[in-house]
């Protein structure tokens, strides 16, 4: 059971709950005049005044360039005035995942920030964090910085935080609140040595879109489609560099709903740390097969030789304190998979720098890339490795997850190509046009396909058929009297005695092939469609 705690916003006063919550009952819909990435005022005082000196002669010293950021600062202040309220614990990293809404709500939308608090004298600087610069500015590759300082009620010390914000795509002002229905306009500029830029969208009811921005008049563009009803969207800006694919932005788009004024934290049954990395990945394992079942996905099979490769990356995670997919020791995840000899056909890879297993598994469903990998159909293989660093009160823990499609499913594969070519064979003998193979229904097809294989004996096709039928119904592609047939055999050509083959009112047909355990027989699920 989840349970959810409010806690008291920072920037904003509190509100009554029907304010913080979901659309109020007879409403229209809902708009905020706020936006993401626009500009900001702020003032520093005269304690922020020599940091911001200090910072600026250690980017000139190291010859680093770090963005002063008015709406990191705005936050910075308001977050150090929020410890000394709270008597908090200063001289710690801070709860990031509490750090990041405040930071929404400001109207940034950078994924990576990396916080530091601190107390020291009035108007002076701390040495702790030059010495914070120091050692992770560079090797995290920060662009942009803001500092906030507060002092305590008999004005003898001041609170000092400290942000760093990693932006490799630079983006246009978004509306925090688009109409539904609307279509987003999307412009963003991106650092040197970052191309490929991509948006993705996970909406309200869990399906993932997405498109590449095109380069035109000095920009990248793209326009978002905010077709699936009123909620809360979440927005992801993915793109290339030199460690690997990474993502710039992530941000909630609430559309049609009230933009909530107060922070949700989760708080979760069963141990708060665990005593072991290996403790912690499990745990990894069973939250990420619990989101396949709930999707009505089989459950990934751990590999013990991907848990090695992923543990010694997670290794080299938490020593550089960032969440890449290309290292210079171990290079791409390609390149470590044919080092240690595994074969795949398909490989994907998630890694995070999170406080808990449920941290990072929360992080990776919430971004609409991390999790198209999570819930991919295809894939049968995993491993988890995780590396840990103990703190205080809590730990740091670098994650990262490895899925595989095997080679087998390379051979089923070409088996379902063989299929449709020898189904339109048919057709054509028949008088009838080609059908086309639909990417979407194939992926619903093999997914079938493969619950079917794994359960065996207790295999149950009429009732997997009416499942079928039913996301068919209410999934994110329109259909048209769809119709679905599955077959147990040793021979693929068994499915062309389907009598929808040569049915006049479809056009598509999507395909899924899984060998069942011992490699003899297989499943073969077939839907059929018009548009």
């Amino acid at each position: 059971m989840l349970a959810l705690l409010f806690l008291g916003a920072l920037l904003s006063p509190p509100v009554a709950d029907d304010e913080a919550g979901a659309e109020p009952a007879g409403s229209g819909g809902a708009s905020c005049p706020d936006a993401y990435d626009a500009e900001a005022t702020f003032l520093a005082n005269p304690d922020e005044t020599p940091i911001l000196a200090a910072v600026a002669g250690w980017c000139r010293t190291r010859g680093q360039r770090l963005t002063w950021d008015t709406r990191y600062a705005r936050v910075a202040r308001a977050w150090s005035q929020h410890l000394l309220q709270s008597r908090a614990e200063a001289d710690r990293l801070l709860p990031l995942e509490r750090l990041r809404f405040e930071l929404r709500a400001a109207g940034v939308s950078d994924e990576r920030i990396m916080p530091y608090s601190i107390t020291g004298e009035p108007e002076g600087v701390p040495p702790e964090l030059l010495q914070f610069l120091t050692q992770e500015a560079a090797r995290g590759g920060f662009t942009h910085f803001g500092v906030g300082a507060w002092r305590t009620p008999d004005q003898k010390r001041t609170l000092v935080t400290l942000l760093l914000g990693r932006r490799p795509a630079f983006l246009d002002p978004l509306p925090m609140c688009p109409a539904a229905g609307s279509r987003l306009p999307l412009r963003a500029r991106l650092l040197r040595s970052f191309n490929h830029p991509r948006w993705l969208l996970l909406t309200p009811q869990g399906n993932v879109l997405s498109d590449t921005l095109q380069y035109e008049e000095g920009a990248w563009h793209g326009e978002v489609p905010l077709d699936n009803g009123r909620g809360v969207y979440r927005l992801e800006i993915t793109v290339q560099g030199q460690k690997g694919l990474e993502v710039s932005a992530l941000f909630p788009l609430y559309v049609g709903v009230e933009r909530p004024r107060l922070p949700t934290v989760k708080v979760y049954p069963g141990p708060a740390r665990f005593a072991t990395p290996e403790d912690a990945a499990r745990m990894l394992l069973e939250l990420l097969n619990a989101a396949r079942e709930r999707a009505s996905l089989p459950p990934l099979r751990p590999v013990p030789l991907l848990e090695k490769v992923a543990s010694e990356h997670s290794d080299q995670l938490l020593i550089d304190r960032h969440a890449v997919h290309r290292t210079p020791g171990g290079g791409t995840l390609f390149d470590r998979l044919r080092a240690a000899k595994h074969p795949f056909v398909r490989a994907l890879e998630c890694v995070s720098l999170a406080r808990s297993p449920q941290a990072a598994h929360d992080r990776f469903m919430e971004s609409p890339g991390h999790r198209l990998n999570l819930l991919d159909p295809a894939i049968t293989q995993v491993g988890i490795g995780v590396a840990m660093e103990r703190g205080p009160e809590e730990d740091i823990l670098a994650v990262t997850e490895i899925f595989v499609e095997p080679p087998d499913a390379e051979d089923t594969a070409r088996l379902a190509q063989k299929l449709h070519e020898q189904i339109n064979e048919r057709r054509r003998a028949a008088g009838r046009f080609a059908l086309g193979l639909d990417a979407e229904l194939s992926r619903l097809a093999l997914q079938s396909a493969r619950r079917l294989s794994d359960r065996g004996g207790r295999a149950d096709p009429e009732a997997e058929r009416t499942e079928l039928l039913e996301r068919l119904q209410e999934g994110p592609i329109e259909v048209n009297a769809p119709r679905v047939q599955s077959f147990s055999t040793r021979s693929p050509k068994t499915a062309l005695s389907a009598k929808e083959i040569l049915a006049e009112d479809i056009n598509r047909v999507g395909i899924g092939i899984s060998r069942m355990a011992g490699g003899g027989r297989l499943w073969i699920v077939l839907v059929f469609a018009g548009r």
